[in-house]
């Protein structure tokens, strides 16, 4: 995470809780999770330098549905969100939206019985 962005997320939109913090002030990490049975499946630290290439392609979670798919638009949209791209993938529907860092993540749902293997 770059380290001259303030580390205080709401990624409650996406049903994250922050599960722990660990240092303080501009060297705050942030432990969060979607599971109670999981202390974190994301870990936000500082460090990274201000112009230092992003190391990550995308971060992908499964939504439960389509409607759901669509509140998560009308959410990033509401916060002024921007640069989001959706896309008709051949076994699921997604939305692709970049972090306050240009990384992006990938909400996806499952279009069941329209995977196909391609060779």
């Amino acid at each position: 995470m770059n380290s001259a962005l303030p580390l205080q997320p709401s990624f409650s939109h996406l049903g994250f809780c922050v599960t722990d913090r660990l240092g303080n002030g501009d060297q705050e990490i942030l432990f969060l999770s979607r599971s109670l049975l999981e202390h974190h499946q994301i870990v936000l630290a500082p460090g990274r330098s201000e112009t230092s290439a992003s190391t990550i392609h995308q971060v992908p979670f499964e939504i439960e549905t389509l409607c759901k798919l669509i509140d998560a638009v009308q959410g990033f949209t509401e916060r002024g969100i921007t640069g989001m791209e959706s896309l008709n993938h051949v076994g699921s529907w997604l939305l692709h939206v970049p972090d306050p860092e240009g990384n992006r993540i990938e909400l996806f749902v499952r279009r069941i019985g329209m995977y196909r293997f391609m060779p």
